[in-house]
């Protein structure tokens, strides 16, 4: 139907982005109708309406998630809002002083978009406070003050409303759909001793589907948002480490089976079974910790079966004696070993992701607990990226939020200017258009431009008719504020209609307050006309062509970054170079800025529409497994500073070596749309390293009871311990590089 009367170029306009959430609306109505009934039963009305409004406002920029980082969001935006609304106050009425704070405001609001979803919603919500009080009559600090306590009545009335009254929990089907896959897990360990080869092929593909509708959970997530979260990062962990726990759960099944009726494997395929059955209980705890369940998750019985394994395995090979070549099964018992080491790895990041999500951390925090040795605790102070580090990092032209924060402050402050100069009423109405339209694609503010007509189109023909035709002004003010929190509510669900519903209440809102003068309606429609006009035609002039810059070539950047960013820090490692603090550091920053530019693009191509689940999932997915990579990375240039030079064991270099060679045809990979050439053989080189340490510790020891303090041990321990700990992370964020680079090009 849609393609009969629209073309399909302008079918976004009849897609709803969203579902519609009833509970949203709700809770707006509780924050408007409380506001007007206190403001009643106080006698200040006017105030009580403001407040009202105000706290409709704030409420936008709720993400929802983490309640830590809501609160801070909310607050954020409730102060500088606050800030603002006073500055404004003050420099409204001089001319000069209103643009260069128009231009520093909005190029601040659009900027810290590199926060991700909250910044975009804090940095409309400040912005829309801004262009407003701009648009008022200037006053002294009498006004100011007045307009300053309605503003932290709304902001305060709002944070107990949203983190005390009425938490909002929007990644609930997420947290679902997750849950769902540790739980299927659990299911088919639970079942595959029991069943036969077909009926476990289809508990795998189940599985499998489990993973994928979570993968599409996660995608209709990340639609509805504007940038990035950390939960939604992390769910995209959980979601990917479930999938690697299925393959080496499956590979542990088939070998088992493979020598299921030898007799000398009996004792290990009992222990395997055991150690299948913790894998499951282990999964299915996940699953209530992630809810907040209090439960405590640990592989240390897991590692002690594993370790019983091990023994069965020097034993029968004792028992072959020189024949060990001749006895497959210790090849089979060698590779179970090895694949269940791979699982509690696995297990163990997992738990620390879902650990940190309940504890509302970042992710990638160093566990001390996994650290070696005590003496290495200290080089574990690598330090917590800043929330500067990102605005720093970003302060270039080079950074696409850069550009859409300079391009922003233009065209707004070109809109103050005309109608400062003009003398036009109701302008902010203007710079309003201009603001929720700009985005950072020109794709994205193509659809926001129609959508915007269309809605402000619809208000303006519908609102007068309601005024001539309902002479009650009661009728009229219940529909008007009715309006406001029905619009409100569809922002989520389909911007145009709630375009639609938030013309009424501003046309409704003026032609009551100017007696019912129809002419509101259509200052509303041109003003729209032109602050859609300025906002299309900056998207289409200012600093286009580094839009144009395609999502496979910023990730094509982000991967060149992190490998040389890799290379700068394990050549001093390596002894291969000096070490060179501020040429690291400046490797560091452009790591960070690919990074964000390629975050920036990904949004770009999730916001479209006629963008699949299946060409966004895979890409964030390689984002933030190229991330942690990076990160494993600068926590071993933070151990640089204590580095003394020790000669490092030879396999780091062939693990440096390999990381090269598999990088260098993956930047090929993505940009021919190819499959990625095989992963090289990473576990040798770090067994090796591993193993090497773990023998210099129980040297190490040896020294602690004859009271050795400084020996070339100890020395060797101080700068490869760490190291030794992020290169099973490292290992961790390729492995899963790869299979994501060959979801991508399937």
């Amino acid at each position: 139907m849609t393609k009969t009367f629209l073309n399909p170029q302008f079918s976004f306009l009849l897609k709803p982005s969203g579902n519609l959430k009833s509970a949203r609306a709700l809770r707006l109505t509780i924050a408007l109708s409380v506001a007007l009934a206190v403001g009643k039963l106080t006698g200040h009305s006017d105030i009580g309406f403001y407040v009202g409004l105000d706290s409709l406002f704030f409420l936008l920029s709720d993400t929802g998630g983490f309640y830590w980082t809501r609160a801070i969001s909310l607050l954020f935006t409730v102060l500088v809002s606050t800030l603002f609304v006073a500055l404004a106050t003050l420099v409204s009425h001089i001319l000069l002083l209103k643009l260069i704070f128009s231009f520093c405001s909005l190029f601040l609001v659009g900027y810290i978009s590199l926060y991700g979803h909250p910044g975009v919603l804090s940095g409309i919500v400040i912005g829309l406070f801004t262009l407003f009080t701009l648009n008022l009559p200037s006053g002294g600090w009498e006004i100011v003050s007045e307009r300053v306590i309605i503003c932290l009545i709304a902001g305060t009335w709002t944070m107990v409303l949203c983190l005390g009254i009425w938490p909002l929990n929007p990644y609930l089907p997420l947290k679902k759909s997750i849950s769902q896959c540790y739980q299927a897990i659990a299911k088919y360990i639970n079942q595959a001793k029991n069943i036969s080869e077909s009926q476990e092929l289809k508990q795998v593909i189940q599985v499998r589907e489990t993973l994928q509708n979570a993968r599409q959970a996660w995608t209709l997530d990340r639609k509805l948002r504007l940038g990035n979260t950390r939960l939604g990062e992390s769910a995209i962990i959980l979601i990917q480490d479930a999938d690697n726990l299925i393959t080496s759960i499956v590979t542990v099944i088939e070998l088992v089976q493979l020598h299921q009726h030898d007799p000398q494997f009996v004792t290990v395929r009992i222990l395997v079974n055991d150690a299948l059955e913790k894998i499951a209980l282990f999964c299915l705890n996940l699953v209530k910790l992630l809810w907040n369940k209090s439960i405590t998750v640990n592989t240390d019985y897991l590692q002690s079966i594993v370790t019983a394994i091990a023994q069965q395995k020097q034993l029968q090979q004792k028992t072959i004696a020189d024949h060990a070549e001749d006895y497959p099964a210790l090849v089979v018992i060698e590779r179970i070993i090895s694949t269940l080491e791979t699982i509690i790895i696995q297990l163990d990041s997992t738990a620390s992701t879902v650990i940190q999500i309940k504890n509302n951390q970042s992710i990638n925090r160093i566990p001390k607990d996994k650290i070696l040795s005590a003496e290495s605790e200290l080089l574990s102070g690598s330090k917590t990226p800043s929330w500067f580090d990102p605005l720093r990092d970003n302060f270039t032209f080079d950074s696409s939020f850069f550009r859409h924060g300079l391009r922003l402050s233009i065209m707004i402050t070109i809109g103050v200017a005309i109608y400062s100069i003009a003398e036009l009423p109701q302008g902010n109405w203007l710079t309003m258009t201009i603001l929720v339209v700009l985005q950072p694609s020109f794709g994205n503010t193509f659809q926001r431009f129609f959508h915007r007509m269309l809605g402000t189109i619809l208000g303006a023909i519908i609102t007068p008719i309601f005024w001539l035709l309902i002479p009650s002004q009661l009728i009229l003010q219940t529909i008007s504020l009715s309006s406001i929190v029905i619009g409100f509510s569809l922002i989520p669900f389909h911007y145009g209609l709630s375009v639609f519903f938030i013309s009424i209440f501003a046309i409704g809102t003026e032609m009551s307050r100017q007696g019912g003068d129809w002419q509101v309606a259509m200052i509303r429609f041109l003003w729209t006309c032109v602050g859609a006009a300025l906002a299309f035609v900056g998207a289409f002039l200012l600093f286009r062509p580094n839009e144009k810059e395609q999502l496979s070539v910023k990730l094509v950047k982000a991967i060149s970054a992190s490998l040389d960013y890799f290379n700068a820090v394990l050549s001093v490692y390596l002894g291969t170079v000096p070490y060179d603090l501020n040429l690291i550091i400046k490797q560091r920053q452009k790591t960070r800025l690919a990074y964000f530019n390629a975050q920036a693009a990904l949004q770009q191509l999730s916001s479209d529409p006629n963008t699949s689940a299946t060409d966004i999932e895979p890409k964030m997915a390689l984002l933030i497994y190229l991330h942690r990579f990076s990160r494993s990375v600068s926590v071993l240039f933070a151990q640089l500073e204590h580095f003394s030079g020790t000669e490092p064991h030879p396999e780091l270099a062939n693990f440096v070596e390999q990381v090269n060679q598999f990088f260098l045809p993956l930047i090929s990979s993505i940009l021919t749309g190819t499959l990625p050439p095989a992963l090289p053989t990473f576990e040798p080189s770090i067994q090796a390293i591993q193993t090497h340490l773990q023998t210099l510790q129980v040297t190490r020891l040896q020294e602690f009871a004859t009271d050795q303090d400084y020996t070339p041990t100890r020395q060797i321990l101080k700068d490869y311990t760490i190291l030794g700990i992020e290169l099973n992370q490292m290992l961790n964020s390729l492995n899963s590089i790869d299979s994501t680079v060959v979801r991508l090009n399937q």
